[in-house]
């Protein structure tokens, strides 16, 4: 789902805080997710 989020808002930034809203989860579980995405490559 994040990922989905992620592509919905390109290329504009998105907020960890919305997305976290969004989600239903913590900023801090956005901000750690997208660093995993983005190590494993995701651009």
């Amino acid at each position: 789902m994040l990922v989905a989020e992620l592509r919905r808002a390109a290329p504009e930034a998105v907020e960890p805080r919305e997305l976290a809203a969004r989600l239903g989860v913590s900023p801090r579980t956005i901000r750690r997710d997208v660093e995993l995405l983005a190590h494993g490559g995701l651009p």
